[in-house]
């Protein structure tokens, strides 16, 4: 097939993977289907076959692709407004009376937090147009941007954030350059996390943050939902993981997991299913069980709820 490769598995470097879904691409502009496999050594998931790089930038349209509006920026509204706050008081950037009950609530559902350190050097890769980085300008930090696509990354610069348009591993960054390297919902979707995660190692501080954000394959909506769950995300998504895989993929860099959050326990499912067409009113019910009744009983007696439950899981790891 013209403009599509074949690739080995990005943690152990094996061929040997089994199909695991055929998986509709997500847009709905292109009527095409692609294979996501299973690798039996590892156990990490991602498309094989894939676009190359020449071919992958039309599934990522400027004017719909929600990380590439400028409109997203609006700090004025009542939502970003809240969420802004409870950023402020979980980061330790404000301490009101009664913020540690705040902070008690929201803490390990509020994805994404850093905590404060002022005139800290804070990289995002995968940028986006810059909302998270134009909210730790404002409070406080030295930000730096990477992103490949230029529409996104003219909007940052609109705003006056410094961004590298590009690849990471085209960035001239001088090694121990940052406090905190983010990847948040972007390692799934690069040509190779391995070489990216060897490169944020060499740029981060000895003492530094590297704060990932991915979907959570390993989620009990997935197994519900299979190749109809809306964060495959096919196929922008290149890799899809669970937190065992993560660990491998951060140990084999040189890095540890010292702290997980998550969320979307149960609100995503529910959205899940109105993105559903082609199921019949048997399927649904099913799923409306399985998301009622199956999944809250096993949330209550597991133990290990992040990992089995969480939608989207936030990792904290140092070198």
């Amino acid at each position: 097939m013209d403009h599509f490769e074949y690739v080995k598995c990005n943690i152990c470097g094996t061929n040997n993977t089994k199909p695991l879904y055929s998986v509709k691409e997500c847009t709905g502009r292109y009527k095409e289907t692609f294979k996501l496999v299973y690798c039996e050594k590892c156990g990490l998931v991602y498309l094989n076959p894939r676009p190359d790089r020449s071919e992958i930038n039309k599934y990522y349209p400027s004017d719909t692709y929600y990380a590439y509006q400028e409109s997203s920026l609006d700090r004025k509204c009542f939502k970003n407004k809240i969420k802004s706050y409870l950023l402020e008081i979980i980061g330790g950037y404000k301490k009101p009376l009664f913020g540690f009950i705040i902070k008690l609530i929201f803490n390990n559902i509020m994805l994404g937090t850093i905590p404060y350190k002022k005139g800290g050097f804070l990289l995002d890769i995968g940028c986006g147009n810059g909302n998270f980085l134009k909210w730790h300008k404002d409070h406080g930090w030295n930000v730096f941007g990477i992103e490949i696509n230029k529409d996104a990354a003219d909007i940052c610069r609109r705003n006056s954030l410094d961004v590298f348009n590009g690849d990471i591993s085209d960035a001239l960054i001088p090694y121990n350059t940052f406090d905190v390297v983010t990847l948040i919902q972007a390692l799934e979707h690069l040509y190779n996390p391995s070489a990216t995660l060897k490169k944020v190692y060499d740029i981060l501080k000895k003492d530094g943050l590297l704060l990932i954000g991915v979907p959570n394959f390993g989620c009990f909506d997935r197994k519900i939902y299979k190749d109809k769950w809306l964060a495959l995300e096919i196929p922008r998504h290149l890799y899809h993981f669970e937190i065992p895989t993560l660990n491998k993929l951060l140990e084999i860099n040189g890095f540890k997991i010292k702290k997980i959050k998550g969320k979307g326990y149960f609100w995503y499912g529910i959205k899940n299913i109105s993105h559903i067409k082609e199921n019949n009113i048997r399927d649904k019910v099913k799923i409306l069980i399985s998301l009622f009744i199956i999944k809250p009983l096993l949330f209550l007696l597991s133990k290990k709820r992040k990992e089995k439950f969480a939608v989207f899981i936030s990792l904290y790891c140092e070198k």
